[in-house]
């Protein structure tokens, strides 16, 4: 009879705790269930498997049926709140599964009741955190988007930024069941398709970490979608990488190398000309354009529009007279322009 009313109580306490919370957050979640079925992994600390395999498993789903470790409990008392609170509870003198609780006691239950109201309070305000997270990093990736195409408009002519396909996570990445932990995003192709996901992980640790991984993965995005070469190991992904603190993972090819020194150097020679020539600055952002197109360019160019052709071609030519300037010497040049100046007027 004791057990029936500790039983009943703590029900009528759990609801007192979560119908509060439910009735402020329609996206909340909570789960009471009373005397039901739970399978329990007795192998990993007693982790309910009722829904899925312990993430320390090798073992999928299906196979929790066949494995000795799994066992079919019944408890009086099940609440989960569908994220990090799993707990199952029984009304008797003592549990025989680890990872069902036992409550003897009027005490037992207040102490059980207590630490589940501060841990069901904790993750309502870690979610009401991330919420606030999420939003702030999708602004900043719409802005980091917008900033990019208005720089380089005829690079990513064709990319909307309207719509930006990135989740955040609060955790880490899973490589099937173990966790990498140096993974902070990724760029998920589909198929080949134009159709992507972009997952950006610990998105609720260090920020200025956490933007630098948003940078990393939609220069990726960007450069795919408007069909250029956009893997880590390419020369143009190395130079937006470098202008936005976005860091490349990987080394680049000796070609691609080649390609990357090509246009930096073409860079230096555009920087002293502007120092004795009138370049604007839009011919000169238009010139970065075109350049940046022939070294992303893939190696079936001949098959885009005229247009971009065109583009290519001109941007291969700006990279070779912009290597033919870069040996000026503007000082030299400047002074000779001097005294070219002085002998006219005393002419």
């Amino acid at each position: 009879m004791l057990c029936m009313t500790l039983k009943q109580e703590f029900i009528d306490m759990l609801h007192l705790i979560v119908d509060p919370l439910l009735a402020k957050n329609e996206d909340m979640i909570c789960d009471i269930e009373v005397d039901t079925c739970r399978f329990i992994c007795a192998k990993y600390d007693g982790e309910d498997v009722t829904h899925g395999a312990s993430y320390q498993c090798e073992k999928d789903m299906d196979a929790c049926a066949e494995c000795p470790y799994c066992k079919n409990a019944k408890v009086d008392v099940s609440f989960s709140n569908c994220c990090d609170i799993m707990n199952n509870y029984c009304f008797r003198a003592k549990s025989s599964i680890d990872g069902v609780a036992s409550i003897n006691n009027r005490k037992q239950l207040m102490k059980e009741i207590s630490e589940l109201k501060l841990e069901i309070e904790d993750t309502k305000n870690r979610r009401a955190e991330f919420g606030n997270k999420y939003r702030q990093c999708l602004k900043y990736a719409s802005q980091f988007m917008e900033k990019v195409k208005e720089k380089y408009v005829l690079l990513f002519e064709g990319v909307s930024t309207e719509i930006v396909p990135i989740v955040f996570h609060d955790d880490c990445f899973y490589e099937g069941k173990n966790p990498d932990f140096s993974r902070m995003g990724s760029l998920n192709v589909i198929n080949d398709s134009k159709q992507n996901m972009i997952n950006i992980y610990y998105c609720m640790e260090d920020e200025e970490r956490t933007n630098q991984s948003i940078r990393h993965e939609l220069l990726h995005y960007m450069l795919y979608l408007a069909g250029y070469k956009y893997e880590d190991d390419t020369a143009i992904f190395h130079y937006l990488g470098d202008e936005y603190d976005a860091h490349a993972y990987k080394e680049m090819s000796e070609e691609e190398e080649k390609l990357y020194n090509h246009l930096k150097n073409a860079l230096m020679g555009y920087e002293k000309a502007k120092q004795i020539t009138h370049i604007k600055d839009l011919d000169f952002e238009m010139m970065i354009n075109s350049m940046l197109i022939y070294i992303g360019m893939i190696e079936n160019y001949t098959e885009v529009p005229d247009l971009y052709r065109k583009v290519y071609e001109s941007g291969k030519e700006a990279i070779e007279t912009g290597e033919q300037l870069k040996d000026i010497d503007v000082d030299r040049f400047l002074e000779e322009m001097r005294e070219k100046k002085e002998f006219a007027l005393s002419a």
